[in-house]
């Protein structure tokens, strides 16, 4: 999708809330390699919660593995990991396949806690939801 690329934010911002409230069926590597560009780090936060968020609502599970990159700490700056985190997580959470758990289960035994915390909140969510 073209306007994904575009330089102003402001079309990008409508390109993906019309992705997300139509549900359109985006090529999700093609997400997945917008979001692992070094790039995305400068994106607002708006951005990154609505590339986030349209991911999960894809719920393809060849996200999984971008989505397990980031939660071993990803492209981000330290004051940045644990809001990548909580994204990752709920995207990982939303998406809700038997890889996805797997990830989320793994890094909630993580040594880092503010990790293990946000994973193991997001497992919680997908169990709570399958009883």
């Amino acid at each position: 999708m073209v306007a994904l690329e575009d330089p102003d934010s402001s079309c990008r911002l409508l390109a993906l809330r019309g992705l997300g409230q139509e549900r359109a069926q985006l090529d999700t590597r093609k997400l997945c390699e917008r979001m692992e560009s070094r790039e995305l780090s400068s994106l607002d936060e708006e951005e990154k919660d609505l590339l986030f968020h349209v991911l999960g609502a894809m719920g393809d599970d060849r996200a999984v593995p971008m989505l397990q990159i980031l939660l071993r700490g990803g492209w981000f700056g330290s004051r940045r990991h644990q809001k990548t985190w909580q994204r990752a997580a709920a995207t990982l959470a939303k998406i809700g396949s038997p890889s996805a758990i797997e990830v989320m289960a793994k890094a909630s035994r993580s040594r880092r806690r503010a990790l293990a915390a946000v994973c193991s909140a997001a497992l919680s969510q997908v169990i709570g939801e399958q009883r």
